[in-house]
């Protein structure tokens, strides 16, 4: 079993969700990595800018949601910058290869 740092399970997450913004027609893509664990992209689109805050686990983990008090702060930026806000869940394996979808989430 390989025991990967919190920030390249974090850093690997990032470079996954950028691979697919850009695969998906995302301009503009600025990546903050917060702290290890904590990163947020934004990134401009043909129908809405957004603002993603990555969590990514190794997988069999399960991912941890977002608590209140995270939505909010996650939320409150998105609107600073004027962008919508979403979560992105990524599974990775040992390699660092993902494994299965990102799953997204909106905050409304």
């Amino acid at each position: 079993m390989v025991d990967l740092a919190l920030t390249e399970i974090t850093k690997a997450g990032v470079h996954h969700l950028e691979n697919w913004l850009k695969d998906n027609d995302f301009s503009d893509i600025t990546t903050r990595i917060w702290q290890a664990g904590a990163a947020d992209i934004t990134a401009t689109g043909k129908t809405e800018n957004i603002l993603v805050q990555v969590k990514t686990v190794i997988h069999p983990n399960e991912q941890e949601p977002l608590n209140g008090t995270d939505k909010f702060a996650l939320k409150e930026l998105a609107l600073r910058l004027e962008k919508v806000p979403y979560v992105a869940f990524l599974a990775i394996a040992e390699d660092k290869s993902l494994v299965g979808e990102i799953d997204w989430e909106r905050l409304i």
